[in-house]
């Protein structure tokens, strides 16, 4: 049988939270330019 390959995430806990998150690989973060685009956008309706 095949050994799996090793998994470099990790588990990830909130205050507050009973639950755990698997994160496999770090956040990719956002746009400045998409996120400051997505608020002009909503806040003008």
């Amino acid at each position: 049988m095949a050994e799996l390959p090793s998994s470099s995430g990790r588990f990830v806990r909130f205050p507050g939270s009973p639950f755990e998150l698997f994160q496999p690989y770090p956040p990719a973060g956002t746009s400045l330019r998409r996120s400051r685009r997505w608020y002009r956008v909503s806040a003008t309706g």
